[in-house]
């Protein structure tokens, strides 16, 4: 008899070190593929890795971990809880299977005060277009 596992993921269970390991054996062997000049595995495992979750897990934790991550964009959305970083997680998994159709978002211009006193525009964009 085979046991069910629940499709609800809790973001304190996910193993880092895995994903990150992940991730990083699908750039191996992306870059493997592209010395071969194997253009279209290339562009397979591209795509595999930008859909598998643990590249979404680490996406999601860089963008919320950063220093950055206390700015909202346009959206005025901070993702701080386990839940906001879940839901982030699940939205972004939805996004990547449909990559031809996203449009990022506007970004939120603001103006910041350089080292000689002038002002530079910069453009924060939003949690979920910065994990993308």
């Amino acid at each position: 008899m085979k046991i069910k596992r629940s499709k609800k993921r809790n973001w304190h269970d996910i193993d880092f070190a895995k994903a990150n390991q992940k991730v990083l054996d699908f750039q191996y062997r992306i870059t493997l593929a592209y010395e071969d000049n194997d253009l279209n595995r290339v562009k397979q495992l591209q795509e595999n890795l930008v859909q598998s979750w643990s590249a979404i897990y680490v996406a999601v934790r860089s963008v919320t971990s950063s220093k950055e991550s206390k700015t909202p964009g346009v959206d005025g959305i901070v993702r701080t809880t386990k839940n906001d970083k879940e839901e982030a997680a699940t939205l972004l998994k939805k996004l990547t299977g449909r990559t031809q159709f996203y449009q990022a978002s506007p970004v939120r211009r603001v103006e910041i005060l350089k080292a000689n006193g002038k002002m530079r525009p910069l453009g924060i964009p939003t949690m979920i277009d910065r994990a993308y």
